[in-house]
């Protein structure tokens, strides 16, 4: 290179190596550039016909072709076929053309998966006849390891207008264009399992930020996906939930172990609280960065099921052990009670009488907890089911309960508003006094709960061959650990003078009568008590029998 300088403008001479040297970097950096717009379109682009379409525009800009296409093969079919991204085809090719493997300058380079340069195609054996009577054509497979998923076509309306160059550069565009649509079948692929997968599955950042998540993950939180991505998945969960994942995965980072599975509870938008079960791992990137991968198992079902299970368990333990000492221990109540009332008679000073009083007072109790076990689990005892009108045994026990809910309540300074919205049901199946039983533990636990006063609703439908009752109050609500806990016998939150059995014994009682009662309370928001039971219509449409 000779360099002159004078006062006026630097002037530089190329030196014909120099200018080679100069084509040679311009080629390899326009090289890069198309390699890299390429990548870009791969990563940025959601489906394969979208990125294809984009990746067809920006290659027949630079390589300056009158036509360039992508002929996708169809191994079931044995033939190539046109993808619609592909320009300067005619309008029936883009929509419909098919090559028969083998046939054709496409169908040749595809069945021998060699790279073709054709200088005048009219004078080329392999063309089709007049589809293919173009001046010149650049063909190369499109080969992903040792399989051809296709070619890449490029042609001009000229004749030798292709150099040794551009043929090389077709053959390394497709190389890396066959790898990035191998690559986005894939992802494909994958999406689609993921997508269609029972289970929710979701990407998380070392900042618990959420990446990825599928719909049945979107929809187990009852957000819409575009809602989710990036939010802080900690959101969507209980707080003692929070603390559980943190351990979690604050571990699995450590150690990078297989951890079991775990249990987490999930906020499912306003609308309570679902169980999963998560499988998760840690992943590591080029760049050291982690993020975990986890699957969501909603087991909210199961672990329903389960307690129904635990608690019929409980029942009949409970059942068991009453029957096996009630015999004894009533015998010796009732030792206890006659002799306690032989006492009273002969008894002379006040606080003697006061005493005996006393303890017959709680023997006499005493006997009633017994003989209410008893008939907690029925055991031993059949009990026939009647047709009972529910709307008028609510009406029944809401006036029989008014003295507690209005007269004692206002007594008080209180005000507790009742609500009746009793839709027309057909008769269930049950007992009038059971059911009456049933309604007023519910209640009087409802007025217990709300202190400063509120609202007590009672609704009744009917829905798919069964009657629900919903008992709904504004009270103080529950807590999580309360409220799994509110059908076991014994169990009260209340005074000393509460036995704990109010809803244990409704417990046992819809059982008995076929039907659910479950609870659903949060701490300030109040409690519903939902009961479904059994229509009083038999199969085919047969009442049943008796009434009640």
């Amino acid at each position: 290179m000779v360099v002159s300088l004078n006062r006026k403008e630097e002037v530089i001479h190329l030196m014909p190596a120099d200018v080679m040297a100069y084509e040679e970097m311009k080629k390899k950096l326009d090289e890069l550039t198309i390699l890299f717009e390429m990548t870009r379109i791969s990563t940025s682009s959601v489906s394969l016909d979208q990125m294809l379409k984009e990746m067809t525009k920006s290659l027949r800009n630079f390589l300056k072709v009158d036509a360039l296409g992508i002929f996708l093969l169809d191994p079931h079919a044995k033939g190539l076929s046109l993808h619609p991204s592909s320009i300067g085809y005619m309008v029936e090719d883009s929509e419909s053309f098919r090559i028969d493997s083998g046939k054709g300058i496409p169908g040749w380079v595809a069945e021998k998966e060699e790279a073709l340069l054709v200088e005048n195609v009219q004078e080329d054996s392999r063309s089709l006849g007049d589809r293919e009577k173009r001046g010149s054509e650049i063909c190369v497979p499109l080969r992903t390891g040792r399989k051809v998923i296709g070619v890449l076509d490029g042609r001009n309306r000229e004749r030798n207008t292709f150099s040794k160059e551009e043929f090389h550069l077709f053959e390394r565009i497709a190389e890396h264009l066959a790898t990035i649509i191998e690559n986005v079948r894939s992802e494909e692929r994958y999406r689609a399992v993921v997508e269609s997968a029972l289970d929710g599955v979701m990407v998380m950042g070392e900042n618990y930020g959420l990446s990825y998540i599928n719909e049945r993950l979107a929809s187990l939180l009852g957000h819409p996906k575009e809602e989710l991505i990036g939010r802080d998945f900690r959101d969507y969960l209980e707080e003692r939930s929070r603390e559980v994942l943190a351990d979690r995965s604050r571990a699995m980072q450590e150690r990078e172990e297989v951890f079991p599975p775990f249990t987490l509870q999930v906020l499912h938008g306003n609308d309570g609280i679902r169980d999963v079960e998560v499988s998760s791992t840690v992943i590591r990137d080029s760049e050291g960065k982690i993020s975990t991968v986890a699957f969501l198992k909603d087991i909210t079902e199961k672990r329903k099921m389960e307690e129904r299970l635990l608690q019929a368990e409980k029942l009949r333990a409970v059942g068991e052990m009453a029957n096996g000492i009630a015999h004894d221990f009533n015998n010796a109540l009732s030792i206890i009670i006659g002799n306690t009332q032989l006492l009273l008679l002969d008894a002379e000073s006040g606080e003697m009488k006061e005493a005996l009083m006393t303890i017959e007072k709680v023997a006499k109790g005493s006997t009633q907890t017994v003989q209410r076990l008893l008939e907690f689990t029925r055991k031993g005892t059949y009990q026939e089911l009647l047709k009972v009108d529910l709307n008028a045994v609510i009406r029944e026990t809401v006036e029989m309960t008014k003295p507690r809910w209005k007269d004692e309540a206002e007594g008080r300074g209180i005000h507790i508003e009742m609500i009746l919205n009793l839709e027309k049901i057909p008769p269930v199946l049950g007992t009038s006094s059971e059911m009456k039983e049933v309604i007023t533990h519910v209640i009087l636990n409802g007025i217990e709960a709300m202190v400063e006063g509120g609202r007590l609703e009672i609704r009744t439908f009917f829905r798919e061959k069964r009657v629900y009752v919903q008992i709904a109050d504004t009270g103080t609500g529950m807590k999580e650990e309360v409220k799994k806990k509110v059908f076991e016998p014994f169990f009260t939150t209340k005074q000393f003078t509460h036995k704990g059995l109010g809803l244990s014994m409704s417990y046992g009682i819809i059982k008995r009568s076929g039907g659910e009662i479950e609870v659903e309370s949060k701490v300030g928001r109040g409690t519903t008590v939902r009961v479904a039971l059994p229509a009083g219509v038999e199969e085919e449409g047969t009442p049943a029998t008796g009434s009640s």
